[in-house]
């Protein structure tokens, strides 16, 4: 969606990405657990498009580096 004069426009839909080899594509998101007995309050979820293989990793705050650290190789 884009705002126009102050309406939301719909955008047309594109196409959908599809992997053609492992770790081509990934989707990866935080989930905050809350509190916890160490320092680690969230998980970084990471998802591979194709295998749809999903890797949980605990972080104690949720920025890019945490989230780089956690994909694979």
């Amino acid at each position: 969606m884009r705002l126009v004069r102050w309406l939301l426009e719909q955008r047309p839909w594109g196409p959908t990405y599809e992997a053609k080899s492992r770790n081509e594509g990934v989707h990866w998101d935080f989930l905050a657990m809350g509190t916890s007995f160490g320092d680690n309050q969230y998980v970084v979820v990471v998802k591979d498009v194709l295998t749809h293989y999903c890797e949980l990793f605990p972080t104690a705050s949720c920025d890019s580096m945490d989230a780089a650290t956690g994909l694979p190789e």
